[in-house]
């Protein structure tokens, strides 16, 4: 069967009830227009499913055109597509990018549902940065545990030094974010920076690959309380340009 939006990620139940979650976007025809975030859920392993909409239209994150697709400038091709998570007794976590307030271009939400991906709470902002024109976050992953540990994390560019526009401009410089539940999303701790530095931008220099390029959905895990993060990262340089890596941590 066909479902409605754009996929942007799955998670499932642990264990053998056949649950299983798709999260879509409405991404209203692309550009600047507004989005909205659907759940499909399924209980008996795929086989029917039904949908529930995850709360109202908003703006969307990004500052460059990129085609269809919006972008966080220069390169980071990014709709404003988030990641689900399971945890424990019937919640089912969501966290996105949308657009900030005072010029910011993106920041960080979340929303969750306790009753199976039925209903869902109001959006909260888990970025805590005040925002501004060169604070901008973006591309959030999530993971849950069983034991209701859940951990966010995003590309977040708050100790930029100026204003991204292009690939080398020492000044627009990023870190890996974020912030962890210990109460199935109850409350979140302080943000931590993941990444241990600021990291460079990175350039898209192959001709044959999308100019507007810079990674693409990242999806956090977990395993026995800790999450695995991984994301794009160009701080290693190669006859002078900053190449894309991928980069690893744990976060405990």
């Amino acid at each position: 069967m066909q479902l409605t939006g754009s996929p942007v990620g799955a998670a499932r139940f642990e264990g053998t009830n056949g649950t299983v979650f798709v999260a879509t976007m409405d991404e209203g025809g692309g550009g600047l227009n507004t989005r909205q975030n659907f759940i499909y859920k399924s209980l008996d392993g795929g086989a029917t499913w039904s949908s529930f909409s995850m709360g109202a239209r908003f703006n969307p994150p990004g500052n460059v055109s990129c085609g269809y697709f919006e972008a966080v400038a220069p390169i980071w091709r990014h709709m404003g597509w988030g990641q689900p998570a399971v945890g424990p007794a019937g919640v089912v976590h969501y966290a996105y990018a949308g657009a900030g307030s005072a010029g910011d271009v993106g920041d960080v939400f979340y929303v969750k549902s306790t009753d199976n991906g039925v209903t869902w709470s109001a959006p909260i902002q888990l970025n805590t940065d005040p925002d501004g024109p060169n604070k901008t976050q973006w591309m959030p992953s999530v993971s849950a545990d069983g034991a209701g540990k859940v951990t966010a994390t995003w590309y977040d560019r708050r100790k930029a030094a100026a204003a991204c526009s292009i690939a080398t401009n020492p000044g627009c410089k990023y870190e890996i974010v974020g912030r962890q539940s210990t109460d199935n999303g109850v409350t979140f701790n302080a943000a931590v920076t993941i990444s241990n530095t600021l990291i460079a931008q990175p350039q898209q220099t192959d001709p044959g690959v999308q100019a507007c390029y810079a990674g693409d959905y990242d999806y956090d895990t977990n395993l026995n309380g800790n999450a695995y993060v991984t994301w794009t990262d160009g701080r290693r340089a190669v006859t002078g340009i900053h190449v894309q890596d991928v980069e690893f941590a744990k976060a405990p």
